[in-house]
């Protein structure tokens, strides 16, 4: 059996090499994004809380009005500042939906990057499997190689004593 060559061996580690500064620029990269998507999730809450409370100032300024309402009856004011006071509320309502669809949607599309990071992963994790498989197959033939070599030298040396005795004669 001949010997590997060393230029297969170092073609073998450069592959190997090259497949790891890739995944590790892949990871890198997932990293990045997990990190963005955290960020804007911690921007969504922030929205979300904003709009919640504008929802409770909105449901206030709903029950102040409709006590206003009553005391406007009393004094009578003008249908016209009714009728502001609707449309200002009817506007802050459609605010309100607008920005509900808006956090639905960015909630959809945070859903959908969760599961691309979950396929991401388990594509590295299979990438690491493979490279482990890979890792392992060399180290078994580095070791049939070694023993090869020892066997080779072994041989070696033995032929060469019997040679020298036979000179010597």
């Amino acid at each position: 059996m001949r010997p590997i060559s060393s230029t297969i061996l170092v073609t073998l580690l450069a592959a190997v090499c090259g497949l790891c500064t890739i995944q590790w620029y892949r990871e890198s990269d997932l990293r990045q994004l997990g990190v963005d998507l955290r960020n804007e999730t911690t921007k969504l809450a922030g929205a979300n809380q904003e709009l919640e409370n504008r929802v409770k100032a909105a449901d206030g300024e709903i029950l102040r009005l409709t006590a206003s309402l009553g005391e406007l009856r009393q004094t009578s004011i003008s249908k016209q500042e009714h009728e502001e006071q609707t449309l200002l509320n009817t506007q802050l309502r459609e605010m309100v939906e607008k920005q509900n669809a808006a956090i639905k949607q960015q909630n959809e599309s945070i859903e959908k990057q969760n599961a691309l990071i979950e396929q991401a992963n388990v594509a590295i994790k299979q990438g690491n499997d493979t490279i482990k498989k890979i890792t392992e197959e060399r180290d078994a033939l580095s070791k049939k190689l070694n023993e090869t070599v020892a066997k080779y030298n072994k041989l070696q040396a033995e032929g060469a004593k019997p040679a020298n005795t036979a000179a010597a004669q």
